[in-house]
């Protein structure tokens, strides 16, 4: 149902008009505002709007596609002081209520039937809707036409119907949209029925009548049908008696239920029984081959343990040789891996040893050598001496035509007399005094120390191979 608020009301100074019984807002004449010389004017949502410039209207022009339109949308617009709106018609579905009297059915009984239709405007079909419902049609119209066709259609429909059948009407409040397919009028043999295609056929008759005029029924409800008091004393009467056979039936049924599940439950009981029975002896029978079978799965248990002890002691047996045998061969492996390891160190010891000597032999001949060399080369330098020193001391003793002899062990004594005057009296031309021998130690040669050292390198050798 289309209703504004106060407040919507107060604001665009809607007055609303009377449309059939209800005061629904289907259409209003809002007024207009301005601020600072901008003229402006809004149009609320929800609604389908008509703008007039001086009385006469003007189509809204889209800014992005250049087409016209008699509708304008909702939103804020600005223009002149003579652009403003002069009709809002609302697009949301409008209940008409309407109430028939005087209805005869087919066998002479007056009804009353209370109807409620939905309806909309179609503008969103086509927006030329709106301004033949505002113009053309207008609300007053659109109420004398309704209230006619329905007068019409709920007659007809009436009188084909009995008092009896015309209450099932009221069962028939969610009518679905006839086809578009369906081109032709159903039938009123169909409608005698008094189910939905009795609603059905009159939405489809009013749409005819009123789609072209830019409104679309979506929806016939019937709220109530009101019969004579005697006939619905009568209805009351039958239907009481109708709802006492209902009970008598319905207890007569509950008892054969009874007797039936009574019987079934005793059927059950000794079915029942008789299962147990059956199922204890299969249990018994079932124990027994169980025990059977526990008996013998024991015995083939108690020989699989025997058989599986006297092959375990075989394979201990096998397995005891098999390390001692393993043993043996490892401690022979090892004495001839020792005795070949011993044998191996004796050789290379002596191998080693030969080594060790013929690098002795090689270092005492080395030392003889050098030997031989430092004592030629020191008797080449004791004889240099000697014929330097009889030299000089015939350079200072001319007198004395005396010869000195001197050996190569008398190298000390000869030191002292070249470093010597007399120890008796003086002068410069007296005889020196003989030299006077001392004692000699012997001190062991080059060689000695050669051999004393190669042979301590061998003891030190062989006793390492020994470790």
């Amino acid at each position: 149902m289309a209703t504004l608020s106060a407040v919507d009301i107060e604001d665009a100074g809607v007055a609303n008009m009377v449309f059939g019984n209800d005061t629904s807002v289907i259409a209003a004449r809002p007024g207009r505002r301005s601020c600072c010389a901008i003229f402006w004017f809004t149009i609320p949502d929800g609604f389908y709007a008509l703008v007039t410039r001086h009385g006469a209207h003007v189509d809204y022009i889209d800014s992005t596609t250049g087409q016209a339109s008699p509708v304008w949308p909702c939103g804020l617009h600005y223009g002149p002081p003579w652009l403003r709106v002069s009709h809002l018609v609302t697009k949301q579905d409008i209940v008409f209520n309407a109430k028939i009297d005087g209805c005869h059915t087919n066998d002479n009984v007056t009804v009353g039937i209370d109807l409620s239709i939905v309806l909309r405007v179609t503008g969103d079909e086509d927006p030329r809707n709106v301004v033949k419902f505002v113009h053309e049609l207008t609300p007053l119209g659109l109420h004398a036409q309704l209230q006619g066709a329905l007068e019409t259609s709920m007659r007809t429909l009436v009188r084909s119907l009995d008092h009896t059948n015309v209450l099932g009407l009221r069962h028939v409040n969610n009518c679905s949209q006839l086809e578009a397919s369906s081109e032709a009028e159903p039938n009123v043999d169909v409608v005698a029925d008094g189910g939905a295609s009795a609603m059905d056929a009159m939405k489809f008759r009013l749409n005819q009548q009123f789609t072209t005029q830019g409104i679309e029924i979506l929806n016939i409800v019937v709220k109530e049908i009101t019969l004579p008091i005697q006939f619905q004393h009568q209805l009351l009467q039958k239907t009481l008696l109708s709802s006492r056979n209902d009970v008598h039936v319905m207890q007569h049924k509950q008892s054969m239920q009874s007797l039936l599940q009574e019987e079934e439950v005793k059927s059950l009981q000794q079915t029942h029984e008789l299962e147990q029975q059956k199922l204890q002896k299969e249990c018994e029978y079932d124990t027994m081959m169980a025990n059977l079978k526990l008996h013998t799965l024991h015995a083939e248990n108690a020989r699989n343990i025997q058989s599986i002890e006297t092959q375990m002691s075989i394979d201990v047996g096998l397995v005891t040789v098999e390390n001692n045998l393993t043993v043996q061969r490892i401690a022979d492996e090892s004495k001839l891996e020792t005795e070949k390891i011993r044998v191996q160190s004796k050789a290379h010891g002596e191998v080693e040893l030969a080594k060790v000597e013929s690098e002795v032999g090689v270092m005492l001949a080395k030392s003889e050598i050098q030997v031989t060399k430092n004592v030629a080369k020191a008797e080449n330098t004791l004889r240099q001496a000697r014929s330097l020193a009889l030299a000089t001391i015939s350079e200072q003793h001319p007198e004395n035509n005396m010869i000195v002899s001197f050996s190569p062990r008398n190298v000390m004594d000869f030191g002292m007399l070249l470093g010597g005057g007399g120890g008796g009296g003086g002068g410069g031309g007296s005889m020196p005094c003989a030299p006077t021998r001392r004692g000699t130690q012997s001190l062991p040669d080059t060689r000695t120390l050669d051999r004393q050292r190669v042979l301590t390198i061998m003891a030190e050798r062989s006793s390492g191979n020994r470790d």
